[in-house]
């Protein structure tokens, strides 16, 4: 039984190691020119989330992640489709180190990966490269 607790805790070492890699390839080179918000709203639910993905603020969050970074997946390096929030915490004031490009394929593999098999939002990607999930 601890051989199996010191081989988790080895594979998440291992996989903040990982982490702290990749989060430097995204650190911004530019700083991140802050939107102006009168009043920040607090995402209570899904459908305030879903509306955050369609509001102005966001279409330029977004807009300025893809014109500062590669549109490349951090899972298998396609084309990046969808930029993934490593927690949603920071809404509504982003940093370009609070997402994750990811093609849609792998997008959709994360979010299984948080449904289905209970593993945290912030480090579900890094399982996907891993392969760290079953």
């Amino acid at each position: 039984m601890k051989n199996k607790k010191l081989k988790g805790v080895k594979i998440i070492n291992k996989m903040l190691e990982d982490q702290s890699k990749h989060l430097k390839e995204l650190e911004p080179i530019i700083p991140f020119k802050k939107h102006k918000i009168k009043k920040i709203a607090k995402i209570k639910n899904s459908s305030d989330y879903k509306n955050y993905l369609k509001s102005k603020h966001w279409y330029k969050r977004r807009k300025l992640y893809w014109e500062k970074h590669k549109r490349i997946c951090f899972c298998c390096k396609h084309y990046a489709d969808n930029l993934h929030h490593r927690s949603y915490a920071n809404l509504y004031k982003e940093k370009d180190n609070d997402f994750v490009p990811l093609c849609k394929n792998c997008h959709k593999k994360v979010h299984i990966l948080i449904k289905e098999k209970n593993i945290k939002l912030s480090i579900a990607h890094y399982c996907l490269i891993n392969k760290n999930y079953k």
